[in-house]
């Protein structure tokens, strides 16, 4: 806080706080945050691309999932090979 009267004092620069800025100038409650989040995964995993070195990890295991909850193992098993190829 500066005095007006006093023309010898200068505005102190605060440090920023902390943390990455709000959108929109408001937080995200945590369930927004865990929506985007799943909504983001989501998209991942249900990309169209064909190359599957495009795929995240994280992104291959949801359309493991994916596969073989629909009861297409062809298709799981495509993905669990590039999965197991990263990491054997």
């Amino acid at each position: 806080m500066r005095d007006e009267k006093d023309s010898g004092t200068v505005e102190m620069s605060l440090p920023a706080r902390r943390g990455r800025k709000p959108i929109n100038g408001v937080a995200m409650t945590a369930a927004e945050r865990q929506a985007q989040y799943r909504f983001r995964r989501k998209a991942a995993a249900n990309s169209g691309s064909r190359k599957l070195d495009a795929f995240t990890d994280t992104a291959l295991l949801d359309r493991i999932r994916l596969e073989l909850s629909d009861g297409d193992t062809k298709a799981a098993k495509r993905f669990i090979k590039e999965l197991s190829r990263r990491y054997l």
